[in-house]
C-alpha cells in the first residue's frame, strides 16, 4: 500500500509540474533582432546602372521576436552610421537621400505589423523621438502569458540617375535597432 502511496504522490508532483511550467512559460521578456546584409554597397559599372539607378532587391533580411508584457507594441529602427553614402576613394560621396529602402513583411504573426515605403534611412544615431527612423512597426507581442511575435522582413534599396556622379563603389552601413514602445 505505501508503495502505490509513493507511486501517488510521484505522479500528482510531476503532473503538477507539466501543469504549471506552461503557465509560465512566457513570463520573460524578449527582444531578439537578426539580420543579414546591413553593408550596403553599390556599385556603378554600366551606362544603364548610371542612367536608371541600381536596384538590390531583398538585399537584407531581418527577422525579429518580440514580446514585452506591458509594452504598447514595437518598432524597427534604421538609421545610418555616417552622414553620406560614401565613395571607394574616400573624399567623394552622396547625400543618404539618394538611398531609398522598400521593406516588405516576408511572414508575421503580428496582424498589425506595418511597414514604411519608400524609406530614406536618416543619419543615426538612435533617437527615441525621431519618428523618421522607423521602418517598421506593430502592437502585438505586449502580453507576457502570450507566446512572441516573430516577423521577418526583406529590404530592397534603389538609388537614382548617377550620370554626374563619380563611377564605382558606394556604400553605406546601416543600424537596425528593435525596441519596444
Amino acid at each position: 500500500m505505501s508503495y502505490i502511496k509513493g507511486w501517488f504522490k510521484t505522479v500528482v508532483l510531476l503532473s503538477m509540474v507539466l501543469i504549471i511550467k506552461p503557465l509560465s512559460s512566457y513570463s520573460q521578456d524578449i527582444k531578439s533582432l537578426r539580420e543579414i546584409g546591413n553593408y550596403v554597397q553599390i556599385f556603378y559599372n554600366t551606362l544603364d546602372d548610371y542612367q536608371n539607378g541600381v536596384t538590390l532587391n531583398g538585399y537584407t533580411r531581418v527577422k525579429i521576436k518580440f514580446r514585452v508584457d506591458g509594452s504598447s507594441g514595437w518598432e524597427l529602427r534604421v538609421f545610418a552610421q555616417t552622414s553620406t553614402i560614401e565613395h571607394e576613394d574616400g573624399t567623394n560621396s552622396l547625400p543618404l537621400t539618394a538611398l531609398e529602402l522598400t521593406p516588405a513583411i516576408l511572414s508575421t504573426t503580428d496582424p498589425t505589423a506595418s511597414v514604411v515605403t519608400p524609406f530614406n534611412p536618416p543619419q543615426g544615431p538612435y533617437n527615441p523621438s525621431d519618428a523618421t527612423q522607423v521602418i517598421a512597426s506593430g502592437t502585438g507581442g505586449t502580453i507576457g502569458t502570450n507566446p512572441p511575435i516573430e516577423a521577418e522582413f526583406s529590404i530592397s534599396y534603389k538609388t537614382g540617375n548617377m550620370v554626374n556622379e563619380i563611377p564605382g563603389l558606394y556604400f553605406v552601413t546601416l543600424q537596425f535597432l528593435l525596441v519596444e514602445y
